[in-house]
């Protein structure tokens, strides 16, 4: 499934204590896409993730491009507060050879009063 594009967009934006993600899917391309990631930073549109080669599915740790997922739809799961969240991939970058940073819009499918809790609930890097 392929999304539009969003325009740009500047919201206020933390970073976050070591939040670890799990179960990440690209609907229909890459169903097991990486067992997990790290939660980078967060704002009440979005967030960025960081995902380490080592940790994509097999079938992908040696041929991947990034250009094939923007635009595209990613589920992941936040472990620690057993949530679930769809967002759209809104751009993709390779960091160094086996690190790679993927920002995502969840503004369409949840609402706005959902995202400002989400932003508030997590906590900041400096609050450990």
């Amino acid at each position: 499934m392929q999304a539009r594009k969003i325009k740009n967009r500047y919201n206020v934006r933390k970073q976050v204590a070591h939040f670890k993600l799990t179960e990440l899917s690209i609907f229909a391309k890459y169903p097991n896409f990486a067992k997990k990631a790290e939660l980078l930073d967060v704002s009440t549109n979005g967030m960025l993730i960081q995902v380490k080669r080592q940790d994509l599915s097999k079938k992908l740790k040696n041929a991947f491009e990034l250009s094939e997922l923007d635009g595209r739809y990613l589920s992941l799961r936040i472990e620690s507060m057993n949530l679930d969240i769809d967002a759209l991939i809104i751009r993709s970058k390779r960091v160094d050879k086996d690190t790679f940073e993927i920002a995502l819009d969840y503004s369409e499918s949840a609402p706005e009063y959902w995202r400002e809790i989400l932003f508030d609930m997590l906590p900041q890097e400096d609050d450990e």
